[in-house]
């Protein structure tokens, strides 16, 4: 089998790149993502992405195997043969028609490997420009912190901007600063880390996470 090392997918340990036309990431956003760096055939932080994939599934009302996750992830690794990206998404997989969760055929698992982009140096040496967005950020206790399938908030604000800015700097409805549209914020203030909080809206990074582990003890 000829792969193609730009880009890689597997779906339920099979690579593949289709899905079926009732899955209920694809008709709903009813899923949970994580997106993976990998060096040297490693991800050392892949622990806390399984964690919150299991913690964004739960709420979603989702089964998954963390164990298959982690299968099905190395199994990957092992096409790609190189570093890169690889993201991971859980779907709730096929069901009947309609909102409620009825008769699902079981949860689907993609695993996608991308060539990754090294950033420029003149954004390591001279710092990167940010776009304040317009639009804001609603709140949701259920939904906060989670990173869920339906990126409509990112989206509508990515198209805020071409390539001037690195990010976009998005703001909730108390014009509170929250994250960016694909990282997320920490401040140094007289020596001191601080990062905004997730409990309404926004996404928990997993390396917010660790992070927070080392700087905010």
């Amino acid at each position: 089998m000829k792969l193609n090392h730009k880009a890689l997918s597997t779906i339920n340990g099979q690579v593949e790149t289709k899905i079926s036309i009732t899955d209920r990431g694809l008709a709903y956003g009813h899923g949970v993502f994580e997106t993976v760096r990998v060096s040297k055939s490693a991800a050392s932080l892949l622990n806390l992405h399984i964690a919150r994939l299991v913690n964004g599934s739960k709420t979603l009302g989702i089964s998954i195997d963390e164990v298959l996750v982690e299968k099905y992830f190395y199994d990957l690794l092992r096409l790609s043969h190189t570093d890169g990206i690889v993201k991971i998404i859980i779907t709730a997989g096929s069901s009947q028609r309609g909102y409620a969760y009825n008769k699902p055929q079981g949860t689907c698992y993609i695993m996608q490997w991308f060539a990754i982009s090294p950033i420029p140096l003149s954004i390591k040496n001279d710092g990167a420009a940010l776009k304040k967005c317009n639009y804001r950020l609603p709140h949701s206790d259920k939904l906060a912190g989670l990173k869920h399938l339906n990126r409509l908030d990112q989206i509508i604000a990515r198209a805020e901007w071409s390539d001037e800015f690195y990010d976009g700097l998005m703001l909730d409805q108390d014009d509170n600063i929250i994250e960016c549209t694909s990282n997320n914020v920490f401040i140094l203030k007289d020596e001191i880390w601080a990062t905004p909080k997730i409990d309404r809206c926004g996404v928990a990074g997993v390396m917010r996470e660790y992070l927070m582990s080392e700087l905010l003890p």
